[in-house]
């Protein structure tokens, strides 16, 4: 084995013209030098494997892998991932109050994973974590419990779509990413980012997915400025109350 200087760019980019013309999308990249497995090592990862789910570092990048058939909430690792995340007495990273910032821009958001992850986020919000979402689409279980008005109130959301003159969308937010910045364990001032091609769903688990986790704070600050601003479009709109309208399911979910 080996050093060697490597690039790794990841994305939720699909090979298809809608991917240019229709969706919006990211790609983060990462450039470094890290220690290169054994050829063998890499040909077997290419194989079908009894156990295909598996979580492998490179450079200052934690890559996860899937499918992970029938995986549970325990074993989904954005859970595993919020799950070490502390709202309060945040250092760098945090905002002006000391708290943890999450910011996420998830394409859609759905069925029994969907629901497990928005029950998280809204404990961590309880918590006084401060999150804002950016989403395409959601189905209403996950909306009303992101949207519910108990405690500090309802999540702040936006929805990221085009709709043509009869209320269907044409385009739409295709970016996959979620951001902590300021106290995840052990420390108090973490610069995080999660980017991929996974959806929050139970079809990702059966699907050949992938999920990166990059420690940086340059790439943590490229996708704050870029969430900002897609906040700010006139696009990005406050999702209706407690309901989801039916013409927020007329785009696919790949």
């Amino acid at each position: 084995s080996y050093s060697f200087l490597w690039m790794q760019a990841n994305g939720a980019q699909l090979r298809e013209l809608a991917a240019l013309t229709a969706r919006f999308n990211e790609m983060a990249q990462e450039v470094g030098r890290a220690h290169r497995e054994e050829p063998h090592q890499q040909r077997d990862i290419a194989r079908p494997q009894a156990q295909p789910y598996h979580v492998k570092a490179l450079g200052p990048v934690v890559n996860y892998f899937f499918p992970r058939p029938r995986a549970t909430a325990p074993q989904d690792p954005v859970m595993q991932n919020l799950g070490r995340v502390a709202c309060s007495q945040a250092g760098s990273g945090g905002n002006a109050h000391h708290r943890t910032r999450i910011r996420i821009i998830q394409y859609a958001i759905y069925g029994n994973r969907g629901t497990w992850i928005a029950k998280k986020l809204r404990n961590l919000w309880g918590r006084g974590c401060d999150i804002k979402i950016i989403y395409s689409l959601m189905t209403r279980p996950v909306l009303q419990i992101l949207r519910n008005s108990s405690g500090r109130g309802p999540v702040p959301m936006r929805q990221s779509v085009i709709k043509n003159g009869s209320g269907v969308i044409t385009s739409y937010n295709h970016s996959k990413w979620m951001t902590i910045t300021g106290r995840w364990a052990p420390s108090r001032s973490n610069w995080i980012t999660f980017t991929g091609s996974a959806n929050w769903a139970l079809l990702a688990f059966g699907s050949d997915e992938q999920m990166q986790r990059l420690h940086s704070r340059t790439q943590a600050i490229y996708h704050l400025r870029a969430f900002a601003k897609t906040w700010a479009q006139k696009t990005s709109r406050k999702p209706p109350s407690g309901r989801l309208l039916a013409s927020a399911r007329s785009a696919p979910v790949p």
